[in-house]
């Protein structure tokens, strides 16, 4: 139904605490959107996170992704940051958004 990856003690330039945890990867499938799935992997993450002592947790995510930007709004997640990714010659834009825990 659904997957998470966290990567603990992995500090970022946006966020003045060297305990944080990056949040790399979230997903679900599609036909169990809106079944309150991704909250349930994001309350799995939280713990793994909070148990390893972590202060915050981060991520990056496309700027025109609007659905999982709200989705980690709705979460508490703040928009802290900002950076490009590029393959070749394509440039993509990414918020960096992180939550106190």
């Amino acid at each position: 139904m659904g997957y998470a990856k966290i990567q603990l003690n992995s500090p970022s330039e946006f966020i003045e605490s060297t305990k944080s945890c990056k949040l790399q990867k979230i997903y679900v499938l599609k036909e169990y959107l809106s079944q309150g799935i991704g909250a349930q992997l994001n309350q799995l993450i939280y713990d793994k996170a909070i148990s390893n002592n972590s202060q915050y947790i981060w991520l990056s995510v496309l700027k025109s992704n609007e659905k999982a930007v709200r989705f980690y709004e709705r979460n508490l997640y703040t928009i802290t940051g900002e950076h490009l990714f590029s393959i070749g010659k394509e440039y993509f834009d990414f918020w960096v958004m992180s939550k106190k825990l």
